[in-house]
């Protein structure tokens, strides 16, 4: 992954324009979960908190990670 799609305030970019698309957000989804499931070493529930402003842009990124 390009560095330059992470900012200090979260993901970069324009949404629908490559690599900014639903897929992208659902790769990233489930690689998190995978990070966090393998430093999970005390079988804990982990929570993730999602977090995104008000732009119309945020509801298709946020279903594909439904």
């Amino acid at each position: 992954m390009i560095k330059k799609y992470f900012g200090t305030d979260g993901l970069r970019g324009i949404v629908g324009k490559s690599p900014i698309t639903p897929t992208f957000f659902l790769k990233i989804g489930y690689y998190l979960c995978k990070v966090l499931n393998g430093l999970n070493t005390k079988n804990l529930k982990n929570t993730v908190i999602i977090a995104r402003d008000t732009r119309v842009s945020g509801d298709m990124l946020c279903c594909a990670l439904k």
